[in-house]
């Protein structure tokens, strides 16, 4: 300033591109459009103070700022219709998306089948799913102009209601729960272990793996996950099950018991799993699973009938 003070001049606005500088207010306001701030932007630099200064001081200047401070005040700029449209935006696609995630808790807390023959909105081959999202429909207008807006749209339009985004969701919701389950794990310390290996529908042997511990008075049996075995042997189903427990940071020191069926690669006292985790934790007592005993107890007892 002549003054010798200095200031930000923030209606300068600097085009890198080019090298000019511009006048903000007046790119947006100004009628006069050979003005060098408006036009082509200002690049003489020896006569840079002059110049600034004089355009700061004009009619035209004075007459652009006011405007753009009156436009702030009415709160009408750009920003603020972006910022209103992406809260619109958000609040819309959260409130479909906490319909979905209900409906997806319901089918899957009571192990329904979530898919159909088709995923056709209107077919009544589409599932579960899709069948009480319609369902929904009848009651939640929201959820009724959601679909009548994006119903068999197909691929590369985003609405939530695809086989796709359905696996993603159930794929977060239990890593939530398996998160939870170790958890508490780790606040009781103490706990046991119950194995039980099946092949799946596709022939392919999985141990099931469940979780008991005692917790804030009450006592857990927490299912944890399924997990692809390569052999039913002890020696194998021992070093599975200790990588599970190294995955999850879960301490095996801390177990306090084991339960499996009768099988000898189970139970057996040497070289079964039973025998093969307690030489890791002695204080992991081997317990018979009594619905294993008791249907080997129904089949003695029909063989020496017949």
């Amino acid at each position: 300033m002549n003054n010798g003070e200095k200031c930000d001049r923030k209606w300068l606005m600097f085009s890198e591109s080019i090298g000019c500088v511009f006048c903000y207010v007046c790119k947006l306001f100004s009628t006069d459009y050979d003005n060098v701030f408006v036009k082509r932007g200002f690049y003489n630099w020896k006569k840079a103070k002059q110049t600034i200064f004089g355009h700061e001081n004009s009619k035209e200047y004075i007459q652009c700022m006011i405007k753009w401070i009156e436009f702030i005040k009415q709160n009408t700029h750009v920003d603020e219709y972006m910022v209103s449209q992406i809260k619109r935006e958000f609040n819309y696609w959260s409130a479909i998306l906490n319909r979905i995630v209900a409906v997806i808790r319901f089918l899957a807390g009571r192990g329904l089948a979530f898919r159909g023959h088709n995923e056709v909105i209107g077919s009544s081959n589409n599932g579960n799913y899709l069948g009480m999202l319609e369902l929904l429909t009848q009651f939640d207008p929201v959820l009724k102009q959601h679909i009548d807006t994006f119903a068999n749209k197909g691929k590369g339009n985003v609405n939530y209601l695809s086989k796709t985004i359905c696996e993603e969701l159930i794929d977060i919701m239990s890593q939530k729960v398996l998160t939870h389950i170790i958890t508490e794990i780790k606040k009781a310390k103490y706990w046991g272990i119950i194995v039980d290996s099946t092949p799946n529908i596709s022939h392919v042997d999985q141990l099931s793996v469940i979780f008991c511990y005692y917790l804030n008075g009450h006592v857990y049996e927490r299912f944890f996950c399924f997990l692809q075995i390569k052999s039913h042997d002890g020696k194998s189903l021992i070093t599975d099950i200790l990588d599970l427990l190294e995955r999850y940071d879960i301490d095996i020191t801390n177990s306090r018991g084991q339960a499996y069926d009768n099988a000898s690669n189970m139970s057996g006292k040497y070289s079964g799993l039973q025998a093969r985790l307690k030489e890791r934790s002695e204080l992991a007592f081997y317990i018979s699973c009594a619905g294993h005993s008791l249907n080997l107890v129904g089949q003695c007892s029909v063989n020496g009938i017949y």
